[in-house]
This record gives structure tokens, C-alpha cells and sequence, in this order.
């Protein structure tokens, strides 16, 4: 984490890792690391994002931003367990298994439907890094790791990209690059559109939670 927030410019938090670093190297102390999160203004607030000024790429920023939420997952998971080892199993299972849907948009009045680049890049990212995040662990390479996912050594991922792609095209589903929200809808302009999600099954299936369509 202190290597991630270093790289990508936010210091304050750096800062604050660097210390919890320092207690628990000198008194395995966690509690000071601990209090950082949860509350309003905490360590779990944290986006990274260029919007927050750092320094990110628009092709970095789902990535980091991924691999800072599992790399909090982690921290706290150890840090609860008094920075004893956990099972592997154990940490995955920690993971939230709903943040692996697919995001888009849909327009209430006509049906239409259609997801963005960035949003396919974030399941990308939820889906590699949690297969890869806990194996670096393991192997004490977390360092390297960070470094290869900042820099896009990410060879692993392009054959899920294309599989996620086809299924996008199979179900129909446009992947538009426009990052502004879709203000009226492209094929009915109505103003009635909201968010969409899908859950990925070997195809695209809409989530229970999506809002239907207006009679």
C-alpha cells in the first residue's frame, strides 16, 4: 500500500501507511493502523483517481484504483488478525463477491442498453487481480506487483478482455468510450435513463436489482 500510494502521488495517506510501517516494524503494534479505517475520512475513503489529482493515466486509474480496494481488504484482514498470517483462503473469501458485475446504463423508456471502456476495464481488474493479488502474497513480491499493475504488465488479462468483449457483443451491448453520463438516451432521447449492471455467467445476465422498464 505504501508503495502503490507513493507512486500514484497521494501523500498524505503514504505518510500515514509509512508510520503504521514504523510502529508495527518497532512494537508489532496494529492498532494505531486499525483506527485508519472505517470512519468518515479514513483510509477506506480514499479513490484513486485523476479526479483526486493523482497521478494516474486513464487507462492506470481502474487498475490502481482496483488494486488499492483488495490491497485494503488485506491490510485490514491481517491487521484484525493482530498481523498474524492468514490462510490464502481465508483472505480471498474476504473479498466482496458483488463487485464483480459489470457496470452500464439503460434507458427505462425504450430498453436500450450500453456499458463503457473504463467499466469493462474495472471487472477486468476485479477479476485478474483477485486471482493473482494473494499469490504475490505469498511469494513476497507485492512490490513488483504493484509496479507491473501501474505500468499495464497485464498479459494475463487480454484474453479475458476479448471474452468479455465478445460477450458484450453477443448480448448486443455497445462499449462506448464517452466517459459523460448518458443525459438522454442515443436512440429514444428519452431522460429516463439510470445505471445497469450484469452479472457475467459465461453471458451476460442483468442483475435482480436493476430498475425495469416504465409501462
Amino acid at each position: 500500500m505504501f508503495r502503490l500510494f507513493s507512486d500514484v502521488g497521494e501523500e498524505r495517506w503514504a505518510k500515514s501507511i509509512g508510520r503504521d510501517l514504523k510502529r508495527w516494524q518497532e512494537t508489532r503494534d496494529v492498532e494505531g493502523h486499525l483506527s485508519s479505517h472505517g470512519a468518515m475520512g479514513s483510509l477506506t475513503d480514499v479513490i484513486l483517481c485523476r479526479q483526486n489529482g493523482h497521478d494516474l493515466s486513464p487507462e492506470q486509474e481502474p487498475w490502481a484504483d482496483t488494486l488499492y480496494q483488495l490491497l485494503l481488504v488485506v491490510l485490514h484482514a491481517l491487521a484484525s488478525n493482530g498481523g498474524r498470517d492468514l490462510p490464502a483462503e481465508r483472505l480471498s473469501g474476504s473479498f466482496d463477491p458483488r463487485t464483480t458485475q459489470l457496470q452500464g446504463r439503460h434507458c427505462r423508456a425504450c430498453g436500450y442498453l450500453e456499458t463503457q471502456a473504463s467499466a469493462l476495464e474495472y471487472l477486468l481488474a476485479q477479476r485478474h487481480l483477485r486471482r493473482t493479488i494473494i499469490d504475490a502474497l505469498l511469494q513476497d513480491r507485492l512490490q513488483d506487483y504493484v509496479a507491473d499493475i501501474l505500468a499495464l504488465r497485464i498479459a494475463s488479462a487480454e484474453a479475458d478482455r476479448k471474452h468479455l468483449v465478445g460477450l458484450c457483443e453477443a448480448a448486443g451491448v455497445p462499449i462506448v468510450t464517452d466517459p459523460a453520463w448518458m443525459r438522454t438516451c442515443p436512440k429514444c432521447r428519452s431522460d429516463q435513463t439510470a445505471m445497469y449492471r450484469w452479472e457475467v455467467n459465461g453471458k451476460l445476465e442483468p442483475a435482480p436489482d436493476n430498475l425495469p422498464l416504465i409501462d
